[in-house]
């Protein structure tokens, strides 16, 4: 099953708009959003719109996109009762329908950059820092390569069915990603089926010191690494290559 397919499906859209919270670097970013005045926002990949509740109400204007229609069908009758706000389907690859310089912030959650490839992910990143305005500020999240092995380790369970899950698991995981542990090696990110019981696509990991660099390479200005679990800055390489967090947080300046 695509991405695309898995977002367009009833069940995926069940699931996501049953989410209502923010990561722990979200809530960092809130409050930044909330002494800002009135900004410009563009939420990408908003699902269902787990980040909408949150942040539409703190700008002059908020855009949320989707390339799922069923997602975007689901946020305009989940979120009618706020004023104002655009809901509409479109690709992070190509959002020409944004003049450049547009928002004065970009947001890409819940690792949504993870689900295209390299060369549609530097895409994505060129678009995104072409509708920040100067100045302006961009976050998304993203897998963690560092903990890829976890993935390749046998879980115990003493119940036989578990056990049976447990083996195909593993069986799957290695077969799928039989180049991705040498990809990793060479490049520092790699394509990975990492078992996600929805959705059997591939997903991107890359290690938090190569993500740093691929964005410098794209331009970017100064670049803030968070922890998914705590928020706090990773403030050093060293911290990023021991870091064990399943994915990070970059925020840019444009």
């Amino acid at each position: 099953m695509s991405h695309r397919e898995f977002y367009e499906s009833p069940e995926a859209v069940r699931y996501y708009a049953s989410l209502n919270y923010l990561e722990a670097p979200e809530n960092m970013f809130l409050k930044k959003i909330t002494a800002m005045k009135q900004p410009v926002m563009l939420d990408i990949g908003i699902g269902a719109g787990r980040t909408t509740r949150y942040f539409a109400p703190l700008t002059a204007s908020y855009t949320g996109i989707d390339f799922s229609k069923s997602m975007i069908d689901a946020c305009k009758k989940r979120f009618a009762d706020i004023p104002g706000i655009i809901l509409q389907q479109g690709d992070a690859r190509n959002m020409k329908e944004f003049p450049g310089d547009s928002f004065d912030i970009v947001l890409f959650s819940f690792n949504g950059l993870d689900t295209l490839s390299h060369e549609d992910r530097l895409l994505a990143l060129s678009e995104m820092k072409r509708v920040a305005r100067p100045g302006g500020i961009i976050l998304f999240s993203s897998h963690n390569l560092n903990i890829i092995g976890q993935y390749f380790r046998f879980r115990l369970s003493l119940s036989p069915i578990g056990l049976l899950r447990e083996i195909k698991r593993l069986v799957k995981i290695y077969s799928i990603n039989k180049q991705s542990r040498k990809e990793a090696e060479s490049a520092g990110y790699c394509t990975f089926y990492d078992g996600d019981a929805g959705n059997n696509a591939l997903h991107y990991f890359i290690r938090p010191e190569v993500q740093c660099r691929q964005l410098r390479e794209a331009g970017f200005g100064k670049i803030n690494v968070y922890s998914m679990l705590t928020g706090k800055t990773i403030t050093s390489e060293e911290e990023m290559i021991r870091s064990k967090d399943n994915w990070l947080y970059y925020e840019c300046i444009k």
